[in-house]
């Protein structure tokens, strides 16, 4: 241990990057997405949608589709659950605190109102 690191020193932050493997999914609380990360799996991240703070990061997260690449700051949030045998099962949430890269622009898909002169009759 060097003389700058305590003992009591503990990161909880991480950087991820990669290409997402579905378009992200919105659900009540919160917007879920999995990022490849060149790994045999991928990493599932959210944005906890239930607090106003979080509803840009959200948006921003949702312009995001499948295959586009991202890099993102995220923090782990270990956690357990208590079994119904009154057994633990420990699991960790990955949770997104910034997006780095912009999402790619995408065209808006352009729908053709008939005009009454395009009508023949």
């Amino acid at each position: 241990m060097s003389k700058n690191q305590s003992k009591n020193e503990k990161t909880n932050m991480v950087f991820l990057a990669g290409t997402l493997k579905f378009d992200p999914k919105i659900f009540d609380n919160n917007v879920k997405a999995l990022i490849d990360v060149g790994l045999k799996s991928a990493i599932q991240v959210s944005v906890y949608t239930g607090a106003k703070d979080n509803e840009q990061l959200a948006d921003k997260l949702n312009r995001f589709r499948q295959g586009d690449f991202i890099k993102l700051v995220a923090m782990l949030r270990p956690y357990g659950v208590k079994q119904d045998d009154d057994s633990w099962r420990n699991n960790l949430s990955v949770d997104i605190t910034d997006i780095k890269t912009e999402p790619p622009q995408r065209q808006q898909e352009q729908r053709k109102i008939p005009i009454d002169d395009d009508i023949p009759f």
